[in-house]
């Protein structure tokens, strides 16, 4: 009993501490990245463009984060529930039940939730609004071919296909660029310089 005590106390600290800490922000930077929304040739690189590298490290990090959450998620559910159910005089085998069931239901609902929030997120940035704001070059533009640049807007950064606007010009990596209009495929650019910003 008081083993258990401990368990469903250190899950529920563990849960609580971790969202609490998530919903100040101490955590922003580590957030999951995944593929962003293809259309139009925009792809989100909120954690940054790294985790879409493909590299194995990466990739590995990125599971054990996503594992990490998961927990978080189970222990927000199953800590406090096992912790009500023992002070209510519930048995342990039905402690550890009642437990794992609205632990299981928290996560899957959380995940239900990201699901959801990602695609209103993710749908919720319309081409147009990215007409004249700055970006970096991140994959060269040579001319009359395509590459890529992140561009930042309305806090988010994302990273978007682009050509260059007369189709001779050329962009190396880190050039600063600004977008002027686009197409179903690609974000047509110039140099910053040109748009004085």
């Amino acid at each position: 009993m008081e083993a258990l005590v401990i368990i469903y106390g250190a899950l529920s600290v563990f849960g609580f501490g971790v969202t609490a800490a998530d919903f100040c922000g101490i955590l922003d930077n580590l957030k999951d990245a995944g593929p962003g929304d293809a259309a139009n040739g925009v792809q989100d690189t909120e954690a940054g463009s790294l985790l879409a590298s493909g590299d194995p490290a990466i990739t590995a990090l990125s599971k054990v984060l996503g594992s990490l959450r998961n927990a978080v998620y189970f222990a927000l559910g199953a800590g406090p529930t096992g912790l009500f159910a023992l002070f209510s005089g519930y048995s342990p085998g039905k402690t550890l039940l009642l437990s794992s069931a609205v632990g299981s239901g928290v996560l899957l609902m959380a995940h239900l939730l990201r699901k959801t929030l990602r695609r209103e997120l993710d749908s919720s940035l319309k081409p147009e609004e990215l007409i004249l704001a700055k970006g970096v070059i991140t994959v060269a533009v040579a001319p009359g071919a395509g590459g890529k640049a992140a561009v930042r807007q309305f806090g988010r950064e994302t990273e978007v296909f682009v050509r260059s606007q007369d189709g001779v010009s050329s962009f190396t990596k880190g050039s600063p660029v600004c977008i002027v209009d686009f197409d179903e495929s690609w974000y047509y650019i110039v140099s910053a310089q040109e748009t004085g910003q």
